[in-house]
């Protein structure tokens, strides 16, 4: 019979542990070679009671690893993993079977086998424990054959680098969260930016058209100058800084003569238009700053000259006249000329009172007197102011 290395008697190799064949000697002994030693023993005349064997792992094949021991820490280019293992006995081994598992994988055994090596391709970083036991026919089995051993992570796999990627990926979110909310935050500006735009341009546009809407208020709609409004407000405040100064203001009250009668005779047509003409040739004439002309109502007229002695504004006054007879607007209707004329009352005074209503009466009286003179001229106070 023969028993070799996979039995656990020895090598193969006659230098090292010799032959492994067995020769019987008289009285029913054997002799064998195993391990380097001569070892002779009695062979069995009876069958005997199965004797249990205990399993040996005899090493563990890897790439780039040499021979190693139980607790080996493998790297991760160390796989795969080939366990070659044996139970030493002197009863025909043919009957011999094994079965294994690694744990923590592999909680159940294995289906029993005769093979004396069992491999496993690539495995997953961690801790394992490779177990074989050893089964004989009708013998109680030993306990398994252990070897412990763990596979090391690849750098991308160990804590500090996946630690390294959640914190990565905690930036890279903290990162994006910023650049949305940045984008988000400029957006917000983008719109402010152009809701404000809007909101000039509509109070601009509302400033405008409120400015249009006061020019419009303050504007005779027939004559385009100002009207009776405009004319009160701005002779508010000439009476008021006449006042403060001390220096004189004058008033010049100019009436269209039988105008009513122009009306009859030309057509209201013709005597808006004759209105408008009497209009412009009255602004004409006021040429300093601060001279206003407005239409008061219907066919009269009301001139402000502010800083103006009685003397410049009877010139004044007088100049007016003579500009609106020299349109030469035919009027069929005028008892006295055949063109259009105008009546003026000129009163001045320095301000020392309240009382701005009375140089306007003082001019409507001056006016009254003119119209009563014969209309077409110029008519200043009965007495100066």
């Amino acid at each position: 019979m023969r028993f070799g290395d996979s039995d656990g008697h020895g090598g193969l190799r006659p230098n090292l542990v010799g032959s492994p064949s067995a020769t019987t000697l008289p009285e029913g002994r054997v002799a064998y070679v195993g391990y380097g030693k001569l070892r002779i023993g009695l062979l069995a005349q009876a069958p005997r009671a199965a004797v249990p064997v205990a399993a040996q792992i005899l090493g563990v094949q890897s790439p780039g690893a040499g021979s190693v021991a139980s607790g080996h820490r493998f790297s991760p280019e160390q796989q795969p993993l080939s366990f070659r293992f044996t139970a030493p006995g002197l009863r025909d081994p043919t009957g011999l079977r094994f079965r294994y598992r690694l744990l923590p994988i592999e909680q159940a055994w294995s289906a029993p086998t005769a093979e004396r090596s069992q491999g496993y391709g690539l495995l997953a970083p961690g801790e394992y424990v490779f177990e074989v036991q050893a089964l004989v026919p009708d013998a109680v089995a030993l306990p398994p054959a252990r070897f412990a051993f763990s596979i090391l992570p690849r750098w991308h796999e160990t804590r500090l680098a996946r630690a390294g990627f959640v914190l990565a990926s905690v930036l890279l979110v903290a990162l994006l969260t910023a650049l949305a909310l940045r984008l988000r935050f400029a957006r917000l500006r983008a719109q402010k930016r152009q809701l404000e735009a809007e909101v000039a341009a509509r109070t601009l546009a509302l400033s405008a058209a409120n400015e249009q809407l006061q020019s419009l208020a303050r504007t005779d709609a027939l004559t385009g100058i100002a009207n009776r409004r405009c004319i009160l407000e701005c002779y508010a405040e000439a009476w008021a800084r006449a006042r403060r100064e001390r220096k004189p203001l004058a008033a010049l009250m100019v009436d269209v003569d039988h105008f009513k009668a122009y009306n009859d005779r030309h057509g209201h047509a013709a005597g808006d238009a004759a209105l408008q003409a009497v209009a412009t040739a009255l602004v004409a004439c006021a040429r300093q700053p601060g001279e206003h002309v407005a239409r008061y109502g219907g066919e009269e007229f009301v001139v402000l000259l502010p800083n103006c002695s009685q003397e410049e504004a009877l010139r004044v006054a007088e100049r007016m006249r003579q500009a609106v007879s020299g349109l030469n607007i035919t009027h069929h209707g005028h008892p006295d000329s055949d063109h259009v004329t105008v009546s003026i009352g000129v009163a001045v005074t320095v301000p020392d009172s309240d009382d701005a209503e009375a140089l306007l009466a003082r001019a409507d009286a001056a006016l009254y007197r003119a119209k009563n003179g014969g209309r077409n001229r110029v008519a200043g106070e009965a007495e100066a102011s």
